[in-house]
């Protein structure tokens, strides 16, 4: 039943285990869940996962990646 790997996405997220939150997810998505409030639901948990997985990619600067301009 695929709405188990939802709950179990949505507890890890709960408890701030992103890994499996993550796996849980990508099983739900793979048992071809049905159209209905929890895919949903699903989704918003996968965006939550998606956030946390970015925290630490928000401060990063990349301008040592850039081109330099010629003046």
């Amino acid at each position: 039943m695929p709405e188990s790997y939802l709950l179990c996405g949505e507890g890890a997220l709960e408890v701030a285990n992103v890994p499996l939150a993550r796996t849980c997810l990508e099983r739900f998505f793979h048992a071809g869940p049905r159209a209905t409030q929890h895919l949903a639901r699903a989704y918003f948990a996968l965006g939550r996962v998606q956030s946390a997985e970015a925290e630490g990619l928000k401060a990063v600067s990349y301008t040592h990646l850039t081109l330099p301009t010629k003046a």
